[in-house]
């Protein structure tokens, strides 16, 4: 519900905001590299789990406001790394044989500046939620989120997500853009598990994510 609430306060900021304005219309596709982590701590030390993804979709760009919508999966196996309380790794787990799939949407409040002609930077701020669509085997015969991988199960896999970051529009021609971008998405809602861990862990999390996309003018 909190999250729900998040998101209406949002799309309604963002929209009083741009009904102010002049607002030129642009749509394109894109694809996306993103390192991601979520870590676990307490006092005897902590455990991260990283992986890299792609993913590829269609933006939405309103001049001052943009949105995005994508399906993802990853393009790593999935390390988890265990450390103890002076940060020496303990356990490192290369090989996990994970396979996921993600969708994600995100909508970015945006302020354009003139860098030079043709060329726009805008710095960006707004909100994503990342789906987890499945978690499993590469060979797709174990479910880890139903099934458990190890100790716990990847069952609270879906996030929501603080973004902020920079992109840019470079006009090719009168219509089409070529659009890059790189956000910094602080995870909100940062835990791999629905079962309960010890009061004692903390929960953090980050993404990176770098796009670049083909835009047209409307």
């Amino acid at each position: 519900m909190k999250r729900i609430l998040i998101a209406l306060l949002m799309v309604v900021s963002v929209a009083t905001f741009v009904s102010a304005q002049k607002i030129d219309m642009m749509a394109g596709i894109q694809g996306s590299y993103i390192p991601w982590n979520i870590t676990g701590k307490d006092s005897s030390g902590s455990g991260s789990f990283d992986m890299s993804l792609m993913d590829f979709g269609v933006f939405v760009d309103a001049t001052y406001v943009r949105v995005d919508i994508a399906f993802g999966f990853n393009v790593s196996d999935m390390l988890i790394t265990s450390k103890n309380s002076s940060g020496t790794v303990e356990y490192v787990d290369t090989n996990t044989n994970i396979s996921v799939s993600v969708f994600s949407i995100s909508i970015v409040g945006k302020y354009p500046i003139e860098a030079t002609k043709g060329v726009n930077l805008w710095p960006a701020l707004g909100f994503g939620y990342d789906m987890m669509l499945s978690i499993k085997s590469k060979d797709g015969k174990i479910d880890y989120a139903k099934d458990g991988y190890g100790y716990f199960k990847f069952d609270d896999m879906s996030d929501l997500y603080l973004l902020l970051g920079l992109g840019g529009d470079i006009a090719v021609s009168d219509n089409l853009a070529i659009v890059p971008m790189l956000l910094y998405g602080l995870n909100l809602t940062p835990k791999i598990t629905k079962e309960d861990t010890p009061a004692s862990v903390t929960w953090s999390g980050y993404k990176f994510v770098l796009s670049l996309g083909v835009g047209y003018k409307f």
